[in-house]
Order: C-alpha cells, then structure tokens, then sequence
C-alpha cells in the first residue's frame, strides 16, 4: 500500500517528466537549497554513515562492481582534472615509504621484465647515440670491471679462455663475469640464462638491502 508520500513522489515525477522546464526549474530550487543548508547536509550524511557504517560500504562496493568501466573512467578523469594534486601526492609517499616504493618497483619490473626489455630495446634503435653514451658512463663507473673484462677479452682472443656452449645446449652464448677479482673466472651462457642469472643476482642484492635496513 502507497503512501501520502509516495504518491506525492509519484505525481512529481510525472510533472518532471511532462514538463521538462518544470525539471530545469527544479534542479535550480535544489541546487539552491544545497548551497543554502550545506553544512547541515553533510552533517546528516556523516551522521547517517556513521550509524549505517557497513550497510553504506556494502551498497558502494555492489555499485562499482557493477559499474566497473563507469568507475575507471571516472578516476582516470579525476586524475586527470586534480593531476598536480596526485603527482606531489605520489612524490610525498614515494618519501615517507621508500622501502615500500622500491618493493613494489621490483615487483613490477619481475612482472614486466620482457615488456620493459623490448621498450628498452625499441628506445635505443630509435635514439642509437644514447647506447655509446650509456656504454661511456657505465666504463666510468665501473672503472674495475671495465678492466676486468678487457682483459678476459684478451684472454679469450688469445686462446686461454675456451668457448663453450651454455648449460641448456645453445650454441649461441656470450661471456659473463662470475668474479671481477679474478678476469678466467667466467662462464659463457646464452641470452635467456643471461638475463635470469642477472635477475637472480638483483633479487640476491635486494634481500640482502632488506637486511640491513
């Protein structure tokens, strides 16, 4: 059974829906009743959110799962209006959390690892001069190892380090360093055990940063 009060929302709907200016009209009276009862507004809804705590998050989480592509466009917008907000925002975190930071940066780059490689790869045939320069600056860094591997190099050509295929059967194997103390001690294994030595090696150095902090 309807109540005085339904029915009278019922036949303002029809008057909204019958006279679209009478919809403009009020929209104005409402717009003008917010800004004129605003505090006490939200103070009804903080007061009801409070007392309807779990019931509000259960409506609000129902809403975005059934509105998920409504509710990623509407955060990409409001990043996209309040983008200086977000970026000293992120930078504030990025300060007060660097462990944190650095963790979730390692997990992206183990998730992303061959996208981020081919971007790498992509970026340095488009900007072939950077790759001399990156090459320069590592050699200057890197003073001792860059001397470590000249002379493993030398070694190579002169025939006291011998060539041999990597441990999964690839012929195609480059030379890597296992110790920079000493320039025979090396092992030859192709690109993919490559780069998950390399991978290994990194995850290694960040357990043991973990420890010290």
């Amino acid at each position: 059974m309807r109540t005085p009060t339904d029915r009278l929302l019922m036949l303002a709907n029809r008057i909204l829906i019958s006279r679209p200016d009478y919809g403009k009209l009020y929209e104005k009276y409402r717009l003008e009743y917010y800004q004129e009862h605003r505090e006490e507004l939200i103070e009804n809804s903080r007061r009801y959110y409070a007392e309807h705590k779990e019931e509000c998050i259960k409506t609000v989480r129902e809403w975005q799962r059934n509105n998920a592509e409504k509710v990623k466009a509407n955060r990409r917008q409001w990043k996209k209006d309040h983008w200086e907000y977000c970026k000293e925002a992120r930078k504030k975190w990025r300060k007060e959390n660097p462990l944190t930071n650095k963790e979730f940066t390692w997990k992206y780059n183990d998730k992303m690892v061959q996208t981020l490689r081919e971007k790498s790869a992509e970026y340095i045939r488009l900007h072939p001069e950077l790759k001399e320069e990156c090459a320069k600056k590592w050699r200057e860094n890197h003073r001792e190892e860059g001397r470590i591997h000249g002379e493993s190099n030398r070694l190579y050509k002169a025939g006291v380090i011998v060539k041999v295929p990597c441990k999964c059967g690839v012929d195609s194997v480059m030379m890597r360093q296992i110790d920079y103390k000493d320039a025979m001690n090396v092992e030859w294994c192709c690109k993919e055990c490559g780069w998950k030595k390399i991978k290994e090696r990194n995850r290694q150095k960040k357990i043991d940063l973990l420890k010290k902090i």
